[in-house]
C-alpha cells in the first residue's frame, strides 16, 4: 500500500479536485470529512459528468463521489483485495485502522508485485508437490537393507530399503 494519499473535502469543487489529480498525476482521490472516509472521486467519475454535459466545474464533489467506499485493512491478503476488485469492478482500495485512513492498494500496485506473487505461487506448488510425493512413495513390505528385519513399512532412503527405524536413525 501507499501511505501517502491525496484527499479531498466533501466541499472542494469538481475544478479543484480536477486540478489536484492534474497535478500529481493521480485517477482518484479519497474524501475525508472529520478523518473519516466519505468518498471516492476517479477520472472515469469526472469523464461522466463531461459527457452528461452541462456546468459541473462548481459542484461540490459531495454531488458527484462515489459513496460509500469499499476499504479493507493491513491484514486484508493480496488475494482478497484483488478479488475485491475484481468482484467491485474498482481501481482503488482505501486501507482503513482504527477507523482512520491509512493508505490506499490500487490496481497498478498490485500489478507490479504480480510478477512475485506468481513466482511464489509457482514455489509453492513445487513444494506442495514434493511434499504429496513423499507421502505417496510406495510403502513395501520385506527386509530392511540396514537392519535385515522385516518391515510393512519399507521405503526408499539414499539408495536403500529402509524400515521407518533405521530412516529415522539416518536423519
Amino acid at each position: 500500500m501507499k501511505k501517502a494519499v491525496i484527499t479531498g473535502k466533501p466541499t472542494d469543487t469538481v475544478e479543484k479536485v480536477i486540478q489536484v489529480m492534474g497535478q500529481t498525476g493521480i485517477g482518484g482521490i479519497i474524501i475525508e470529512e472529520d478523518s473519516e472516509v466519505e468518498g471516492i472521486i476517479t477520472e472515469g467519475d469526472i469523464i461522466s459528468e463531461i459527457a452528461d454535459g452541462g456546468d459541473f466545474l462548481d459542484k461540490e464533489i459531495s454531488e458527484i463521489m462515489n459513496k460509500p467506499v469499499k476499504t479493507v485493512t493491513r491484514k486484508t491478503d493480496l488475494e482478497e483485495a484483488l478479488r475485491i476488485m475484481r468482484d467491485m469492478n474498482i481501481e482503488r482500495l482505501p486501507v482503513i485502522e482504527d477507523d482512520k485512513l491509512v493508505g490506499i492498494v490500487t490496481e497498478r500496485d498490485l500489478i507490479r508485485v504480480e510478477p512475485a506473487l506468481i513466482e511464489m505461487a509457482r514455489e509453492k506448488e513445487v513444494l506442495d508437490s514434493m511434499e504429496r510425493n513423499e507421502k505417496e512413495q510406495l510403502r513395501a513390505t520385506g527386509i530392511c537393507e540396514r537392519c535385515e528385519l522385516h518391515s510393512n513399512d519399507l521405503r526408499e532412503f539414499q539408495g536403500e530399503m529402509l524400515c521407518r527405524d533405521c530412516r529415522e536413525e539416518r536423519v
